[in-house]
């Protein structure tokens, strides 16, 4: 940079910005060249006020000009004002008069612009200034400074929704207040009530803000339950920005509140009043705004009156028997619609009956014999009700109601009560009323027997075949009535003096040992014998199904079980066994084989089950048949052992092995095999024999792989016999 050093200087907003370049080829900190602009950010300044910014830059010699920058003004890029040297001092230029003024004194380093109206344009918007110190060489210093502004706003109106409510206590009312200003204003509720008591209601509203140019718009929302206390008080809203603070005009409050109780009714004469007389009712209710209305729901001479907060309403009428028990109703209603309380009174008017009096029985009908019987006499009408009474012995109760009179008597009955009458007399005390009503009883008896079953073919019952049973039972009135506890196709064969109920149905295996009960019921409770019969059913058992263990395969010399398992039927099962076509004597569930030998190797075990059923029905159950896996160690057999063998000639020893596993078989001589394995048999071929394999050995092994007792070896040695061939001096020659 030729030298020059350059510095800038960034503050935090709300404190002094400076910025400050400094270039020259050596800069002393006596001389260095700054500017500082005051008011600081922020500046507050008040809306359509004039305002003086000053640039205070560093007083030297060779201060050359400064100017000014408004960011309202084309975002702060052009001049606004400059201030230059000349030989008087300072001179300005370039400063539009009709929205600025200016001064300087080049001597303090002080440099004045005025802007004669601030407007909301201003708010968050900068004056900077700039200053040039040499002589207009690309080596001068410039050194800057600016302030932002803050836009004041005074609150100059409070808005507020309504300049009047009318609600009542039972609904929530919304009101909006309205206030423009910078900085944002807070807005309070006031309510103040007719002694100048001031409530604040303000936790029920909420706010919202907007900000423009002009100012920051606070809108508080009021939701807000009036009480009957603030009926006739004045809401209003509260705004305060720190600066100024205003109150909105006031709201008058009409809140409609019911009376804190319902009516009450009044009678006169009070009490029981007899027909012919004349009743007046009076109803009243006090409190409310405004005072509720009532009305009747009787009909009558009507007077209607206030006094103070209280309302009356009177209505008069005379009595008929009619009116006995007649509910009138007073109601309330207001304007608040919650308050809707209704009072009743209900007349008691004095008149004779004009019916005659009636029996019930309870039970209805024939009455069971050994149960209790009522008797209720009911006689309807009359105030106050009739006196009834009975000419039966037995234990009496009254359960009169509100509109009849109503007598019990109750007494146990026999046989011997049958066609017995019950009289009920009526008798009231306003006039020569008396009226008799009679009652006659009906008995009834039950049988006097037990019912009796029996099968209509006796002895057992094959599954799969049907199978009827007779029920009966002799006398009662009326007949027993009878039922069976088992399933089946029902038919009633009754005759006059018996109950007769067969049942037919088609019997399974779950039926044998079954009890089919004949149930006997009558209206006399006492009366419920049963008889039951025993079902003996023939079926047969399952087709056997056998299970060994341990599994196979087995090893020679093992014992083992196998299981024959049925579903057992009925009668008992016997059992029968077979070791492939030879019966085995065991007449068991379970057989017991072993110990096992090679020779039952591949042999088949079955299983036969059979009972008197499968006898009768030639049916024959036999299990699948086992196929007999019995291991053994193999068992070798060497051809012509010991080998004989004369000397020059071939020879073949044969070496077979059976055995389960099927076992391979393999030559070998001092441990060393000299054939490949074979399956059940190894040849092995000895050519143009040597009279020193005379003595030799060869050993057969046998090997089978067992998956469950592992490698079964056998093995068998033999020898080699060689006969030295005779030659002759003949031969020599």
């Amino acid at each position: 940079m030729d030298g020059g050093l350059q510095f800038t200087f960034f503050l935090c907003p709300g404190i002094l910005s400076i910025e400050v370049i400094c270039k020259s080829k050596s800069v002393h900190k006596s001389d260095a060249q700054t500017a500082t602009m005051y008011p600081p950010t922020p500046a507050y300044v008040d809306i359509k006020k004039q305002s003086t910014f000053m640039c205070n830059a560093s007083v030297q010699n060779n201060w050359r000009s400064t100017s000014f920058y408004d960011e309202t003004n084309s975002g702060g890029v052009p001049s606004v004002g400059l201030f230059y040297k000349d030989s008087t001092g300072c001179q300005i230029s370039a400063v539009s008069s009709t929205k600025y003024n200016a001064s300087c004194d080049s001597s303090k380093g002080e440099f004045n612009l005025t802007i004669l109206s601030v407007d909301g344009s201003y708010h968050n918007r900068f004056i900077r200034c700039t200053t040039q110190y040499g002589v207009g060489s690309p080596s001068d210093v410039f050194a800057s400074a600016k302030t932002v502004i803050f836009v004041r706003v005074p609150i100059t109106d409070v808005l507020i929704s309504n300049t009047s409510i009318t609600s009542d206590v039972t609904r929530d009312i919304t009101i909006e207040c309205i206030v423009k200003s910078r900085p944002a204003a807070s807005i309070s509720w006031i309510i103040i009530n007719s002694e100048g008591a001031i409530q604040n209601v303000s936790l029920t509203s909420s706010s919202t803000v907007t900000n423009d140019v002009s100012g920051i718009t606070v809108s508080s929302l009021l939701t807000y339950r009036f009480k009957a206390s603030d009926n006739g008080a004045f809401l209003c809203c509260s705004a305060d920005n720190t600066i100024t603070s205003r109150n909105s005009s006031r709201v008058n409050l009409n809140i409609y509140y019911p009376p804190l109780n319902d009516p009450v009714i009044q009678q006169i004469p009070n009490g029981p009043i007899n027909t012919s007389e004349a009743v007046v009712l009076t109803c009243s209710v006090s409190g409310g705004f405004p005072l509720a209305v009532l009305t009747w729901n009787c009909s009558g001479n009507a007077t209607k009156n206030t006094s103070g907060n209280t309302v009356y309403y009177s209505i008069g009428f005379m009595l008929v028997s009619q009116d006995n028990g007649k509910s009138c109703t007073c109601s309330a209603t207001h304007t608040v619609t919650a308050y809707r309380p209704q009072v009743h009174i209900m007349l008691n008017v004095y008149f004779p009956p004009t019916e005659f009096p009636v029996i019930k029985q309870i039970p209805d009908g024939p009455v069971l014999t050994g149960s209790l019987v009522s008797l209720m006499c009911t006689l309807n009408g009359g105030n106050p009700l009739a006196t009834l009474t009975w000419n039966c012995t037995g234990t009496i109760s009254t359960n009169s109601s509100q509109t009849a009179a109503i007598s019990s008597i109750e007494l146990p009955v026999t046989k011997l009560n049958h066609g017995m009458v019950c009289t009920c007399s009526a008798f009231h005390n306003t006039d020569s009323y008396m009226k008799t009503v009679h009652h006659t009883l009906n008995i009834i008896f039950p049988p006097n027997e037990k019912p009796k079953v029996r099968q209509f073919i006796s002895g057992p019952i094959d599954s799969g075949t049907s199978v009827k049973l007779i029920c009966s039972v002799t006398g009662g009135n009326p007949l027993g009535t009878l039922s069976w506890d088992c399933a089946g196709i029902n038919s009633n064969n009754s005759t006059a003096n018996t109950a007769v109920l067969e049942v037919e149905f088609t019997v399974d295996k779950n039926y044998n040992g079954r009890n089919c009960s004949c149930s006997a019921t009558h209206p006399i409770a006492t009366f419920r014998p049963k008889t039951s019969h025993e079902l003996v059913v023939y079926f047969p058992p399952s087709k056997p199904i056998l299970f060994m263990t341990p599994e196979m395969p087995w090893f020679n010399g093992n014992t083992t079980e196998v299981q024959c398992s049925s579903t057992e039927g009925y009668p008992e099962s016997t059992f029968e066994w077979k070791k492939d076509d030879i019966i085995l004597n065991v007449n068991e569930s379970e057989l017991t084989l072993g110990p096992l030998t090679k020779h039952d190797n591949m042999k088949t075990i079955a299983c036969t089950v059979s009972n008197e059923y499968t006898k009768r029905q030639s049916i024959v159950l036999t299990s699948d048949g086992i196929l007999l896996n019995v291991e053994y160690f193999p068992e070798i057999t060497i051809y012509k052992s010991p080998v004989h063998i004369m000397e020059g000639n071939n020879a073949t020893i044969v070496c077979s092995a059976r055995g389960n596993p099927v076992p391979q078989v393999q030559w070998f001589q001092l441990d060393q095999n000299i054939t490949e394995p074979q399956i059940n048999q190894s040849v092995l071929y000895l050519l143009n024999v040597d009279r020193i394999l005379d003595g030799m050995l060869y050993t057969c092994k046998a090997m089978s792989s067992s998956s469950r007792f592992g490698t079964l070896t056998s093995e068998n040695t033999t020898k080699t016999i060689v006969y030295c061939k005779y030659i002759s001096k003949f031969d020599m020659e």
